[in-house]
């Protein structure tokens, strides 16, 4: 899996708004990320202006044991940036499940709030370091 964006942080990962995107008056803090399949699993690197509140709340957020952070980071990607890609060989292996709630996250026109909560059976098998 790919995935690339730059985002306004508008939710965190507990569905916690941190950003009204109504009010013009306020410069929304741009969250960036990179994610990709490596070796060992999965590649993920959160970048943002130095000083910005609402990109490190979302990101060092510790409510999410560490074996639940890569099927979150996926879905985190399928919901809010356009540019994610897996590999066929991938998808051909999932659970249809599975497959049912990746065709509904990247059909979801924007993330509207509320918690990201690990899929069972789990997306990718990634472990934070």
């Amino acid at each position: 899996m790919t995935s690339a964006a730059a985002l306004q942080a508008e939710f965190d990962f507990q569905g916690q708004k941190l950003t009204d995107m109504w009010d013009a008056n306020v410069d929304a803090d741009v969250l960036a990320h990179p994610i990709m399949a490596t070796e060992r699993g999965g590649s993920i690197v959160f970048a943002w202006k130095s000083g910005d509140a609402a990109p490190a709340t979302t990101v060092n957020n510790d409510a999410f044991a560490d074996e639940d952070k890569g099927d979150i980071s996926v879905q985190y990607c399928f919901l809010n940036a356009e540019n994610t890609f897996i590999l066929r060989a991938w998808w051909e292996v999932l659970d249809q499940s599975l497959k049912d709630q990746l065709t509904r996250y990247a059909q979801s026109l924007h993330y509207e709030g509320g918690a990201f909560v690990a899929n069972v059976p789990k997306l990718v098998d990634w472990i934070f370091l």
